[in-house]
């Protein structure tokens, strides 16, 4: 019986001591391996014939692994690689069974109080990282614009530097443009001074003409296509030679400033408001929708790195009622994508508004006799088209810009003040 006892004693510590040398040689064992976009499989079965161990994954064990390794610790590095799959592994002498992570432990709550970018838009790029299967996730409060992330410490740091690498003031550009109505006789397109019809005129020098003549109108510009060109000078000399050329009305002049990639628009017109319904399963919704009629600029402002900026403008001019309940509209309206340089102008032509004018037309001396007069004249209706030309021209808003526009502000303040004294002594 004493035999019996010592001999299963030493196989027991036989065991043992194997086991303690197998895990010392495993835990000393430098390995080097690469994968990319690998089976996680795959990768587990090349641990097992790097180490000698037998390594079982479980049925959760998926995906695909991107990994190089070099003379790591083989237990250590496979340690790593699966707590960054969301994966573990337990060992039971020389087999290794890996499984997902099922609980929080080691994740690590954070809240970010952004300051530029929209929390919604970051909780859609964070997710992307994130594994709910392991208890990772986010939540944001729109109110805040605050973003709340549950996450691993190697993770979470991932996503500290993404958002300090996106979270930052965005680039604005600063656009001042002018609408204008050319006067009539411009449609003839066999006038070579026809601004804004005719655009086969195509710049001939770098340098502006300081005095423009009716000729040199469409020489100032460099032709980008049918509706678009750049004037390579400055906008107010432009205007001024078509004044005195053809002359112009000026609709408005506004002042916009848009943020980098985001759209801007102007509406100078009217808004006609209709009812419309929405059937659902449950039953039937009215609301008030809008109709827009009348002059529309919008556009999108896209600043790169040298100082351009590509410029998404879309110019309309529309006509429109609201009969029965039921909107009408029509509209002559352009699409143009240009590249600039800061501070340079950009001028659209190729849309038309048309009028209708009721005038008198009478036998000269007849139609003025009292009474019998009517019967010697009549009224018509004369359909006018006129040209609309859009001038744009985008600053990208840097320091030295602001310095700029608050020095020409205290001017004009300045000379306000002059005026407003003068007046005054005037006055007494």
């Amino acid at each position: 019986m004493k035999i019996k006892k010592t001999i299963l004693a030493m196989l027991i510590l036989s065991v043992l001591l194997n086991v303690n040398i197998f895990g010392k040689n495993v835990h000393d064992k430098l390995i080097s391996l690469n994968f990319k976009n690998t089976d996680i499989k795959t990768v587990l079965s090349a641990f097992a014939q790097k180490t000698g161990l037998n390594v079982i994954p479980n049925k959760t064990v998926t995906g695909k692994v991107t990994a190089d390794i070099t003379k790591m610790n083989a237990l250590k590095a496979l340690e790593g690689l699966l707590d960054a799959y969301g994966y573990t592994y337990t060992q039971k002498g020389k087999t290794l069974y890996v499984t997902s992570i099922k609980t929080n432990k080691g994740l690590v709550l954070r809240t970010f109080s952004l300051q530029y970018i929209q929390a919604n838009e970051l909780k859609n790029l964070v997710l992307d990282i994130l594994d709910k299967s392991l208890g990772e996730g986010v939540s944001v409060s729109p109110l805040l614009n605050s973003i709340s992330i549950q996450t691993r410490p190697q993770k979470m740091q991932m996503i500290l530097k993404m958002i300090k690498d996106i979270d930052v003031a965005p680039m604005q550009v600063h656009v001042e443009a002018k609408i204008i109505e050319l006067k009539s006789g411009l449609g003839d397109t066999s006038n070579p001074s026809s601004v804004g019809v005719n655009w086969k005129y195509k710049h001939s020098s770098d340098n502006y003409a300081q005095q423009l003549t009716t000729e040199e109108l469409n020489t100032a510009a460099t032709s980008l296509g049918n509706y678009a060109q750049i004037l390579s000078e400055n906008m107010d000399l432009y205007l001024s030679a078509l004044e005195k050329s053809v002359g112009y009305d000026l609709i408005a002049s506004p002042w916009i400033t848009a943020l980098n990639h985001q759209e801007a628009s102007i509406l100078i017109g009217s808004k006609y408001g209709y009812k419309s319904t929405i059937t659902t399963t449950t039953g039937t919704l009215e609301k008030v929708e809008f109709l827009e009629v009348g002059t529309k600029l919008r556009f999108t402002p896209h600043i790169n790195q040298d100082g351009y900026i590509r410029m998404d403008i879309y110019p309309s001019i529309s006509e429109g009622s609201v009969i029965n309940s039921l909107p009408q509209e029509s509209t002559t309206e352009t699409k143009n994508t240009v590249l600039v340089k800061d501070g340079q102008t950009i001028v659209i032509g190729g849309l038309t508004k048309n009028y209708t004018n009721q005038i008198e037309v009478g036998t000269p001396i007849l139609s003025n006799i009292p009474f019998l007069g009517m019967l010697f004249r009549r009224t018509e209706l004369v359909q006018e088209k006129r040209d609309i030309m859009v001038l744009i021209t985008p600053y990208i808003l840097t320091p030295e810009f602001l310095e700029k526009m608050n020095a020409e502000k205290k001017i004009m303040e300045e000379k306000y003040q002059e005026k407003k004294e003068q007046n005054s002594k005037l006055i007494y």
